[in-house]
């Protein structure tokens, strides 16, 4: 692409099955929604690091949906959200890591990159759509950012891969089947769980008070094999609703 190049229009490389790999000039300042889409044989992406793109530039929907040789991707440090499916459906893509200038990702963010096996996400990111990470299936390690407040729904639906989830220390809520992992750390922040848990093998609470839940969460507990709680409240766990009628392992710590 020119260098003098400015913009490029929405849908405006959509399924062009032989690009294999794109440049984007830095004095680009914005991209239209769904500009890659579809590009089924695009291996590498790159953005200069200091590209003058507008805050919103690449927060526009469906941007590289679909281009599932996608393997490489650089993103500049302007970039402040990745929005609503943008990277869905990207099935070679590994690995990712987001720049500290996002805040945000959007609903089906990366939803069915059923090769990602490890993210990162800075500390700057507040808010993470749903579906976010649905059915990424070798997904084994992300680092969930500190000042996320809320896990919503279907967040990590399917991803059923992941060794260790920690809820980060400001989360309040977990929507419905927003968490999975062979080992799930809830934090004492955590004050309601809806709906179900699946594919969890041990889940530690680290606050003293127990988080309100449903009757749903307490029936699929009885699938998670161990329940870690504190020590100094067992008792009021073990009396709260989200142990009713689970009779499996329960420990303290």
């Amino acid at each position: 692409l020119p260098k003098s190049l400015e913009r490029i229009g929405e849908d405006a490389f959509i399924d062009c099955p032989l690009l294999t790999e794109i440049a984007i000039p830095e004095n680009v300042c914005e991209i239209g929604g769904g500009a890659f889409a579809k590009c089924v044989k695009l291996e590498r992406l790159s953005i200069p690091l200091n590209a003058s793109l507008d805050s919103d530039v690449i927060t526009n929907m469906s941007l590289f949906y679909g281009c599932s040789s996608l393997q490489d991707v650089q993103l500049p440090n302007t970039m402040k959200g990745i929005e609503c499916s943008m990277f869905a459906d990207c099935t070679s893509l590994r690995s990712i890591n987001l720049p500290s200038s996002v805040i945000a990702i959007g609903n089906n963010a990366f939803e069915n990159c059923s090769s990602l096996t490890y993210v990162y996400l800075p500390d700057s990111i507040n808010i993470i759509g749903k579906r976010a990470f649905f059915n990424c299936k070798k997904l084994e390690d992300i680092h969930l950012p500190t000042s996320l407040k809320e896990m919503r729904e279907e967040l990590f639906a399917g991803c059923k891969s992941l060794k260790v989830l920690e809820v980060p220390p400001q989360v309040e809520e977990i929507k419905e089947n927003a968490i999975i992992g062979n080992k799930v750390i809830i934090s004492a922040a955590v004050k309601k769980i809806y709906g179900s848990i699946k594919n969890v093998t041990t889940m530690k609470f680290l606050g003293a008070v127990p988080p309100e839940t449903n009757v749903a969460l307490s029936a699929a507990l009885r699938n998670v094999d161990c329940v870690i709680v504190p020590k100094e409240s067992r008792i009021r766990y073990l009396q709260s609703p989200i142990m009713y009628d689970y009779y499996a392992d329960i420990r303290v710590a």
